[in-house]
């Protein structure tokens, strides 16, 4: 049995809908489709499209989620060397960069037999020489000089040497041999160059202290890609690679030896300025997270 004030709210709201037929909207959401979540489904659809739009909705809030994480992972990590065993394998890795065999030229197109007499002059940065608590006053020569001989077939072979038979440089005798082998060729309108090295030796000198010569030992070996440009006589190119390091640190003040082993990346850019029987290249590299350095090459062709 249906009321008086049940038929009065009937007869109200029948004349306020025969009045004002657009006046009320719509009980869903208001919101434009692109504003509402992805997790809400519309009305039109069976129950197999409002899936399919659910489960789109979550992949989209999975990825979006994971963005911070990746991002986390690939940024640098710029870990500070704090502890003894920290700073002694920092300083080593450091030193081993700085030595590492690395290209120091662009991928050149093949075409001719050419042999290339040359020197490299790696830029030293300030380094901390620190291991312990004590802060020794040494100072590094400001580049490192390495002579290089290259050989560069007209088919795209190559084939590298250097030697540094026990020469003192600034206070530093070094003893060092490398060679490296690799080949070179253009695709399409590129450069490419792929490349083995190996390189060993000794440096003895003001390593960790000013008073005594400590002696370092070093074994590395690697690979790298390099990709280049041709632009007249400018040779832009980018690349990177990895190897194997092995060091060995004999602190004579303190009677320590200290070891090393590990692998290591490094990426590097440079541009080489090719010009007729003369060759100039300058190559940034960056080693790990925490070594950038640069070096300058020069070479005679013949």
């Amino acid at each position: 049995m249906i009321t008086v004030e049940s038929r009065r709210a009937e007869e109200l709201l029948s004349t306020m809908n025969h009045c004002f037929p657009h006046s009320l909207p719509e009980a869903p959401s208001a919101l434009p489709p692109k504003y509402r979540s992805p997790l809400r489904p519309k009305r039109a659809g069976g129950v197999r499209g409002n899936a399919a739009r659910e489960i789109a909705g979550v992949a989209r809030l999975a990825v979006a989620s994971l963005i911070p994480l990746l991002a986390l992972l690939w940024a640098p990590a710029n870990v500070k060397a704090v502890t003894f065993p920290d700073q002694a394998e920092r300083l080593q890795l450091i030193y081993a960069f700085l030595l590492d065999f690395r290209p120091v030229q662009a991928p050149l197109r093949p075409g001719r037999n050419e042999l290339e007499i040359g020197l490299d002059l790696t830029a030293v940065p300030d380094i901390d020489n620190r291991i312990g608590a004590k802060a020794e006053p040494v100072e590094p020569p400001a580049v490192i000089p390495r002579p290089r001989l290259r050989y560069l077939s007209s088919g795209g072979l190559m084939a590298g040497a250097t030697y540094v038979p026990g020469l003192e440089f600034s206070g530093y005798q070094a003893d060092l041999a490398g060679g490296e082998v690799g080949f070179r060729f253009s695709l399409g309108g590129t450069l490419w160059g792929v490349r083995a090295f190996a390189l060993s030796g000794t440096i003895k000198g003001a390593i960790t202290s000013s008073v005594v010569d400590d002696e370092f030992e070093v074994n590395l070996t690697g690979a790298d890609l390099l990709l280049g440009g041709e632009f007249g006589a400018w040779l832009p190119y980018l690349g990177g690679g990895g190897g194997n390091a092995e060091t060995t640190l004999s602190v004579k003040s303190d009677g320590v030896m200290l070891k090393t082993a590990g692998d290591y990346s490094y990426l590097l850019a440079g541009v080489t300025l090719a010009l007729e029987g003369f060759r100039i290249t300058i190559e940034q590299s960056r080693s790990e997270d925490f070594l950038d350095h640069a070096t300058l090459g020069i070479s005679v062709v013949f």
